[in-house]
């Protein structure tokens, strides 16, 4: 009996477990004509084999193979409550242990505090991106930057974001930690999908901790226009701390100076 959710591929989760399953490219349609998320299902004729070894979606052994002939049979109800979301969520605090360890792919939860609009990069200096950063804050003030590229990127909704009374709550999954200039940096992977307050215990607590929050997602500026409007020679710009986890490590090389006392 699972809850499947469908995106590129298929979450399938248990009473307290999950497992990730694949389809091939063009049965995707397919499959999502058959499927509804959240519906729970019995399923039979379906392939189980060894789960990748790196860039894991789901901590599991084993992962499931779906194709044309498995078979579905909804579940009206189960003897037990079935999760219809499932995160391998890490605290903010604890990302630094992640970097660069991609066995397992990365899910995190927050506050979305800034995002900026989609723009086209160019990646090894032979293709065009499209790239999106948000900035997320968990509970205890901890702040990432995400990068979101391609279709996680164009699928994210701004005018989505605006409809939603804050505090803007969202789950992101299945991203890579890296590093830039000694922090975290987290980027998305083909698997990657955001859920807004999705039904997980930690909603409410962060849903008190924010309750008095009345000021909206902060939409900042891309990093091409920052860096066009960046100053040259003495004179400096300002940002805001928003905007400087927003700069791209590609177009910018930040300077930090303290004052002295």
């Amino acid at each position: 009996m699972l809850t499947f959710f469908m995106y590129p591929s298929v979450h399938a989760v248990f009473l307290g477990d999950a497992v990730h399953a694949t389809v091939n490219a063009r049965d995707i349609q397919f499959f999502l004509d058959l499927l509804r998320v959240g519906d729970a299902y019995e399923i039979t004729k379906v392939r189980v084999v060894h789960n990748r070894t790196s860039s894991k979606v789901v901590p599991h052994p084993a992962a499931l193979e779906l194709n044309r002939r498995t078979t579905f049979v909804p579940i009206d109800k189960t003897n037990q409550e079935i999760p219809k979301q499932w995160f391998n969520l890490i605290d903010l605090d604890q990302l630094h242990k992640r970097i660069n360890n991609d066995v397992e792919l990365t899910d995190v939860f927050g506050y979305l505090t800034a995002v900026q609009p989609i723009e086209n990069v160019t990646v090894q200096k032979s293709r065009i991106a499209k790239k999106k950063n948000l900035n997320l804050q968990d509970i205890r003030g901890e702040t990432i930057r995400i990068t979101l590229w391609g279709e996680a990127a164009t699928t994210f909704e701004d005018n989505g974001i605006k409809s939603i009374p804050p505090p803007i709550l969202v789950a992101v999954t299945s991203l890579k930690v890296k590093e830039y200039q000694g922090n975290p940096v987290l980027g998305s992977t083909g698997s990657t999908v955001y859920i807004f307050n999705p039904e997980i215990p930690q909603l409410t607590q962060y849903k008190q901790k924010f309750k008095d929050l009345r000021s909206s997602v902060q939409i900042l500026r891309t990093s091409a226009v920052m860096y066009a409007d960046r100053a040259v020679g003495p004179n400096f710009e300002s940002k805001t701390i928003d905007e400087l986890l927003l700069l791209d490590p590609a177009l910018h090389k930040v300077s930090v100076s303290s004052p002295t006392y």
